[in-house]
């Protein structure tokens, strides 16, 4: 009896011991469930926040890529102007400089500061002779160098000779500016001089029919003592005849143009008679220069 009580009870501890293994080791595996369900509740919880933050971070660039693109675009342009300054116009007279193959010696006006002689200096024209090379020169550069359009210079007859010279005469409207020309030198077939008393800007809108310019030298006629400039007297005393012909002129003063008439007469003056050409104004009939026959 005894003996089968100890086996009861060894029996019955060994079943109590392996019920608290088995207890320990499900104890266990509940821990171990746990922590890996906290941890993968963590993983889930960091994810969304490292995708939160991807998506603040993507809709910051979107955001900033304007602004930052326009920044480099400026940048660039800055760049751009350091490495390409701005060039400084260059003047008629430079431009004509730098298109030749010489440089130039020039002479200005002291007053107007207009061009009045260019010489020494050497530029390619287009032509086989010179009547040629200066028709080039006149459509490249009557309009650069003088402020006077090509069609207000009418060629007059060359002289030929070792320096061979080309004469243009400026035109309104048909009527010759007087004295205004432009002069071209060539030697052996390159230009080599240029001389301009040309007016610039030039224009005129008046009468220009033979009526009128009769009416001032009858005006003239009739009072040959009246001078152009004021307050001085003519020393012609009498006008004896008239030549019939005449010929009519623009006459550039401080003014602008005005119309004059040439003519030519014998008069009086100082108690001899001679010949001379008489430059009248139009408007007024009054001298404005009188000149030996044949000059003009």
């Amino acid at each position: 009896m005894k003996k089968t009580s100890g086996i009861v009870l060894g029996s019955l501890l060994l079943a109590v011991g392996f019920y608290g293994l088995m207890s320990s080791d499900s104890k266990v595996e509940g821990l171990q469930e746990t922590a890996s369900n906290e941890i993968q509740s963590h993983r889930k919880v960091a994810n969304i926040k490292n995708e939160s933050s991807e998506l603040q971070n993507h809709s910051t660039q979107n955001t900033s890529t304007p602004s930052t693109t326009n920044q480099t675009a400026a940048n660039e342009s800055a760049n751009r102007s350091r490495r390409s300054p701005t060039q400084p116009s260059q003047s008629p007279l430079e431009k004509f400089q730098n298109q030749s193959i010489t440089k130039w010696k020039v002479k200005k006006d002291p007053f107007s500061k207009k061009i009045k002689r260019l010489r020494a200096g050497k530029i390619k024209l287009s032509g086989t002779n010179i009547g040629e090379k200066a028709n080039d020169f006149i459509d490249r550069y009557a309009n650069l160098l003088f402020e006077v359009p090509p069609r207000q210079l009418q060629l007059r007859e060359p002289t030929s000779s070792l320096r061979e010279k080309i004469a243009f005469q400026q035109n309104v409207n048909g009527i010759p500016i007087y004295t205004s020309q432009l002069i071209l030198i060539f030697n052996e077939n390159e230009l080599v001089h240029i001389e301009s008393s040309l007016v610039s800007d030039a224009h005129y809108t008046g009468r220009v029919d033979d009526e009128y310019f009769k009416e001032a030298i009858a005006q003239y006629v009739n009072n040959p003592s009246s001078d152009y400039k004021s307050g001085n007297a003519s020393t012609i005393s009498a006008v004896e005849r008239v030549q019939p012909h005449f010929l009519k002129y623009l006459y550039s003063s401080a003014n602008g143009l005005v119309p004059a008439v040439m003519t030519e007469a014998v008069i009086s003056s100082g108690g001899a008679s001679e010949s001379s050409q008489l430059l009248i104004q139009a408007e007024t009939g009054r001298l404005i220069k009188r000149l030996p026959s044949h000059v003009h």
